[in-house]
């Protein structure tokens, strides 16, 4: 089943209306909540993963079941760092420099500006996880830590 249609289906399961939806997680306008209702990657490429985990709060999904997602670290078999209780902005800036690249380099390679994700942890819940998903490819850091998922099983 794609994304949309599993927010359209729990929504109507909890009895609630889009507009009720659109309320709960601060809208402005009704159509930024219909538009995901409709189109599949509307929820990792424009909305903020803020409003995603509103919504997931609203809808009683997690990160994993939302996006039929494994956990990396006791599904996937991956090593959990240390590093990754570290702030994910700090995180970024760490792995940016075990690589070797700048600012200004890595924001090449991703395609724009990461001095904001720099700054402060809570700036990464303001981008859309398709941004996550582009830092992810060049500093191979699991998703669920840039997103701030917690997997049920093992706590990570």
């Amino acid at each position: 089943m794609e994304i949309y249609e599993k927010i359209k289906n729990r929504r109507k399961e909890l009895g609630l209306t889009d507009v009720e939806v659109s309320k709960r997680i601060g809208f402005q306008e009704f159509s930024e909540y219909m538009d995901v209702e409709f189109n599949d990657n509307e929820i990792t490429d424009v909305w903020a993963i803020k409003n995603v985990k509103v919504l997931c709060r609203i809808l009683k999904f997690d990160y994993f079941d939302l996006f039929d997602s494994k956990c990396a670290f006791c599904e996937n078999d991956e090593i959990y760092l240390e590093e990754y209780k570290l702030p994910r902005n700090e995180l970024l800036i760490k792995k940016r420099m075990d690589l070797g690249l700048s600012q200004m380099d890595l924001g090449d390679k991703v395609g724009w500006d990461i001095g904001p994700l720099e700054k402060s942890d809570r700036e990464f819940d303001e981008s859309p996880i398709m941004e996550m998903t582009d830092i992810i490819n060049k500093i191979k850091v699991p998703i669920q830590i840039l997103y701030g998922a917690k997997c049920k099983k093992c706590g990570r």
